[in-house]
């Protein structure tokens, strides 16, 4: 069950979630028209749920529960069992549960991908789930429509296995992308050359990577609450973000993959914050690092190569210093005004 996760996106007959233009969370329909896509909307299906003893991932009174970590809330359980509480949240993943939000909120289109907190890279278990699993999400019960697509996943750590599912979930499956956590893939990093017949495969069948941070608290088992405040997720995913941003530059995987595209969530980590210091620190302070061009030579405004962001900062001057930032270097950046199906609520 150790995964990355492939993630759908629908627009039309030619459109791909990486042509969308550098426009704030807007593409355009073909017609003319604004078209808002929410591009960080996570999904559980029932063949999904309880997919191993141990691991799950299951839905408890407690929480969303993996192994020994259940995932945190200050909101009190309405649920009087496992089941009910199960039942209450495969409720709002509905196809029409999510027809009925993007209505309310005037999203257009979504990209469905798993809840970081079941990636699984952590879990010694056999692949096989996660076939099942890819192909469930893949086919669901309702009928897919334009609005939305669903999301498969296959084994990392093992790059042959991961390469042969990423091939059959594009092919197949209908896949449009792929959504990786932001670090420690079972020990590998973005920069590790095990990684690279991934990287290869997405460039081959020209589709992007979308990257989403994942609670390193999960590799602690018992002592996972040995993480105060559930830091390793809050605050932990924006930091692993970066140093998938980071890593995957100077690794120098997009120089060896130019074509390779990337969209990073909330803001991209802190990436898009501190641009200007690792462009200047990634030349006088990394010896080691094995790109061929300046940090900020990897994110033209057209081209082949795509560093993106979503906007994810709830404070205006925030969003504006983002900005700022990123088209003064030049960051290619697709953004959405909100996330509503993303969790309960828009700062996670």
């Amino acid at each position: 069950m150790e995964q990355i996760d492939i993630f759908c996106h629908k627009l039309d007959s030619t459109h791909r979630c990486t042509s969308i233009p550098c426009a704030p969370h807007l593409a355009s329909n073909g017609q003319g028209a604004a078209v808002l896509i929410d591009i960080h909307a996570h999904l559980f299906t029932p063949g999904m749920m309880s997919r191993h003893a141990f691991w799950g991932p299951f839905m408890k009174k407690q929480g969303l529960t993996v192994g020994h970590f259940s995932l945190g809330t200050s909101k009190r359980s309405t649920a009087s069992s496992d089941e009910e509480a199960e039942a209450n949240m495969l409720s709002r993943m509905t196809h029409a549960s999510r027809r009925r939000l993007m209505a309310e909120r005037g999203v257009d289109k979504l990209v469905l991908s798993t809840p970081s907190h079941a990636f699984m890279y952590w879990a010694a278990t056999s692949a096989t789930s996660t076939r099942t699993s890819a192909t469930t999400r893949c086919r669901p019960t309702a009928p897919q429509t334009p609005s939305t697509s669903p999301s498969g996943r296959m084994p990392t750590s093992r790059s042959r296995p991961a390469v042969k599912e990423i091939d059959r979930a594009v092919r197949q499956l209908g896949a449009k992308g792929l959504c990786v956590g932001g670090a420690n893939f079972n020990g590998l990093q973005a920069h590790s050359e095990e990684l690279f017949p991934v990287w290869e495969k997405l460039s081959q069948l020209d589709v992007p990577i979308m990257v989403h941070g994942f609670n390193q608290s999960i590799y602690l088992g018992e002592k996972h609450t040995d993480d105060k405040f559930e830091t390793t997720s809050i605050v932990g995913d924006c930091f692993d973000e970066t140093l998938f941003f980071w890593y995957l530059i100077c690794g120098g995987a997009l120089d060896a993959f130019p074509t390779l595209k990337t969209y990073i969530c909330h803001a991209g980590g802190m990436a898009v914050f501190q641009l200007g210091r690792l462009d200047e620190l990634n030349r006088s302070m990394a010896p080691d690092a094995r790109n061929k061009r300046r940090l900020s030579e990897y994110m033209p405004t057209s081209g082949s190569t795509s560093m993106c962001t979503c906007r994810l900062c709830e404070e205006p001057c925030a969003r504006s210093s983002a900005l700022t930032a990123a088209w003064s270097n030049q960051l290619r950046r697709r953004l959405r005004q909100r996330r509503p199906h993303g969790g309960p609520g828009p700062c996670r």
